[in-house]
């Protein structure tokens, strides 16, 4: 007989009697070995049938060889003829001694022979002598039959695998197939994973398998078996142990696309029936070691093939999932590689793999994505947001074969108000990379996109709240988007003006965030300060479209809270005058009147120096750096119309301090005060020559007026010292208030009688 079929109509017991003997034989035999100590049935059968059937004998190495024993016995193959035997025989303890069959869950307490069928193993598993691979694939079932009698052993599977790990390029094809990989290959992903699991489920011969198929079905029924009982894990150890010994990196490049194809079903059936976190790792590092540009086509196919995962996921827990992700992820990333190979993208088999993804398993992913959403999870992993992006990009490239279109997925991710700020962000990210994703998207959903980075700038945690330095990375991210998104003022004004619009939010948390003092308080202040410049760019632009109160007052409050930490840093080292924000927020001011963004922001900026930082009670050192951020800026500006224009917000205010000096005794007065308030008295009236001469001068005249006017009463004397100063660089505006000046005189004499104050 040549078929397992054949073999198992061809019945050892011509009649029931005859069965009705063996059984008598075998009770009465085990009844005597547990009573009196005799040998059991199975070692006297051993040791009277099988070793005399078989005729072993043992050569050089301790390799054992079945002589020809046709002269002894009628029998042409010995070998399948004892596996026959052995599993006929082992049928009979499915009857109890009054030959009743036995219920299905008392095979545990059957006696077994895993010693003879280890013998017959090496024999049907020879590296010396091959019996062919139609035996071998006989001999196999006929040990599956016997593993469904008997209690699950583990070195059974040792033994298989001890032969079929050299044998891992094999394509174990019968000697009438032609087609070198016809029974090995799959055709679709889809359909090599039904085979997987299908193998894993079975507990009946599957006719279709080759012997390295069966060695598989044979892994996952004992496994499945073992890590059921109390010391599973030590037997899990043991033949993980065994099998992942025999993989590194110099083996993994010895393996064809055969070889290849048979590791990963290997790892499948490992990975459906034990610890799938740890053999998918394991999985993933052996891949690795392959080098993705070194490998064939074929070889890149196989791995694209094998998923192994709409199955998998339903089963999977949280951490078991991470592995199954990862691992989905290479896969994806060799297919977008694979994309831009054009023989490779056209041919079928691409075809089959990349359609099979799209179709067993992104709905898993997507599923597994839209749970998360419902159940509100706080958070989603990177690596399910890095899969979803992989998708959306090879949906972008590949519109024809994926069956959900790009826009659908990146409004659903990418845009959705649902999804968590975090997740959006990442998602973006991976998308934004794409050059043509960004002009689609900026094409169809500018504004909505413009509402996603909002949304995660407000919402990110490095904004509200301390975060372990390592997560400073991200934080500098988010302040480079802000800074990108104000500076493009068209956005920004669109955003603006709708109703739930975020940019408030987004100023107080990532200008103005509530601080303690502590190492990473120290650290975010560090990094906003960095990109002060940007954020105060993007205002100034706002600022100019739309002078709205709220702008206004942001805009007071960053000065306040960093106007004079720069400026001290400015006047003890002149070289931070590049990296100074509120200086190069208005330094194109400095070359040209043709800025209207800049020249208002300027403005403003001067209006809020005059109202704000030159204003007493003050600290002396206070007004100084303020005083020398005046006269870099008039220094650093070529436009004489820039400085006149400014010179009505802070002319009064520069006078304040100018009358301060005038009434502080000479040894109190604050070094370089003095100093500062004339330069900087000099640079206004150097640039009064512009074309808004005779307007700027009049509103000196005014300030002048309401400077008199605010501390004659007060200081009269020492007013009209500062106004002396004044008069040395512009005569011409202290004798314009001379009749002013000469009211109050004699309005003060009146008052108080005539020659009362010598000083005046």
């Amino acid at each position: 007989a040549s078929s397992l079929e054949e073999h198992k109509r061809a019945f050892p017991f011509p009649c029931s009697c005859c069965m009705q003997v063996w059984l008598m034989l075998i009770y009465t035999v085990d009844d005597m070995s547990k009573n009196y100590g005799v040998q059991a049935f199975w070692n006297i059968l051993n040791c009277t049938v099988f070793s005399k059937i078989l005729a072993i004998e043992i050569l050089n190495d301790d390799v054992p060889v079945v002589k020809n024993c046709s002269t002894q016995f009628n029998c042409k193959d010995p070998l399948t003829f004892c596996w026959w035997l052995l599993v006929n025989i082992t049928t009979l303890y499915c009857y109890d001694m009054n030959g009743q069959l036995r219920p299905e869950n008392s095979k545990t307490n059957r006696p077994s022979n895993w010693i003879i069928v280890q013998d017959l193993l090496k024999l049907s598993l020879s590296s010396d002598q091959d019996i062919g691979e139609g035996n071998r694939r006989l001999h196999l079932q006929f040990c599956f039959m016997l593993s469904k009698s008997w209690d699950a052993n583990s070195d059974v599977i040792l033994w298989m695998w001890d032969y079929f790990h050299r044998r891992m390029n094999d394509s174990y094809r019968l000697d009438l197939q032609l087609v070198d990989n016809l029974p090995i290959l799959s055709r679709t992903a889809h359909e090599w994973m039904d085979k997987c699991v299908a193998r894993c489920q079975s507990t009946e011969e599957r006719q279709e398998e080759n012997s390295f198929g069966y060695f598989l079905q044979h892994l996952a029924f004992h496994l499945k078996n073992l890590l059921s009982k109390e010391d599973s894990n030590r037997t899990w150890k043991q033949i993980k142990g065994r099998i992942y010994s025999k993989f590194h990196k110099r083996r993994m490049g010895e393996l064809t696309s055969v070889g290849l194809h048979n590791f990963l079903s290997l790892y499948i059936t490992l990975a459906y029936i034990s610890d799938i976190e740890d053999v998918t790792t394991k999985m993933f590092d052996l891949l690795a070691l392959l080098g993705s540009r070194n490998l064939e086509s074929q070889k890149e196919l196989i791995i694209t093939k094998g998923k192994g995962l709409s199955y998998l996921m339903p089963a999977c827990k949280e951490n078991e999932l991470r592995k199954v992700f990862l691992f989905l992820m290479n896969i994806l990333s060799t297919v977008r590689n694979l994309l831009n190979v054009e023989i490779v993208a056209k041919s079928k088999h691409f075809t089959d793999a990349f359609e099979s993804i799209w179709i067993e398993v992104f709905p898993q992913v997507e599923n597994h994505f839209k749970k998360s959403i419902d159940m509100l999870a706080i958070s989603h992993p990177t690596y399910l947001i890095d899969i979803l992006a992989e998708f959306s990009l090879i949906s972008l490239d590949h519109t024809v074969s994926c069956s959900v279109p790009f826009m659908k997925l990146f409004r659903d991710i990418g845009l959705s108000d649902r999804i968590i700020a975090s997740t959006t962000c990442r998602y973006l990210c991976n998308i934004l990379q794409s050059p043509s994703a960004r002009k689609l998207i900026l094409s169809e959903c500018q504004s909505q996109l413009l509402h996603s980075w909002y949304r995660y700038i407000c919402d990110f945690p490095v904004v509200k709240e301390i975060l372990p330095t390592r997560n400073y990375k991200i934080g500098l991210s988010a302040h480079d988007i802000a800074c990108e998104i104000l500076s493009n003022i068209g956005k920004a004004l669109d955003e603006f003006t709708q109703r739930q619009c975020l940019l408030p939010r987004l100023i107080d948390m990532l200008l103005l965030p509530s601080l303690q003092s502590n190492v990473s308080a120290t650290a975010i202040e560090a990094n906003i300060r960095n990109h002060l410049c940007g954020f105060i760019n993007g205002l100034a632009k706002l600022y100019y479209y739309k002078k709205d109160e709220f702008l206004k007052r942001k805009i007071k409050q960053i000065y306040a809270r960093y106007f004079f930490a720069f400026n001290q840093m400015l006047l003890s080292d002149p070289q931070t005058l590049s990296s100074h924000p509120f200086i190069n927020s208005i330094k194109d001011t400095f070359i040209s009147n043709d800025c209207l963004v800049a020249s208002e922001f300027r403005r403003y900026c001067m209006e809020i120096i005059g109202d704000h930082f030159l204003i007493f009670p003050q600290p002396p050192n206070n007004l100084i750096v303020t005083l020398h951020f005046l006269k870099i800026v008039f220094e650093s500006t070529r436009v004489n119309v820039q400085v006149a224009s400014d010179a009505p917000y802070i002319f009064k205010s520069v006078m304040a301090c100018l009358l301060a000096c005038d009434t502080c005794a000479p040894d109190k007065e604050p070094p370089s005060l003095r100093n500062l308030v004339t330069v900087v008295i000099k640079l206004v009236v150097d640039n009064l020559l512009c074309d808004k001469e005779d307007e700027i001068r009049n509103k000196l005249v005014q300030c002048l007026e309401d400077f008199i006017r605010t501390n004659f009463t007060q200081f009269n004397t020492k007013i009209l010292n500062s106004l002396g100063t004044v008069a040395k660089f512009d005569s011409s505006l202290i004798i314009t208030l001379l009749p002013n000046i000469r009211q109050r005189i004699l309005k003060a004499e009146q008052s108080r009688g005539v020659g009362r104050d010598k000083g005046l």
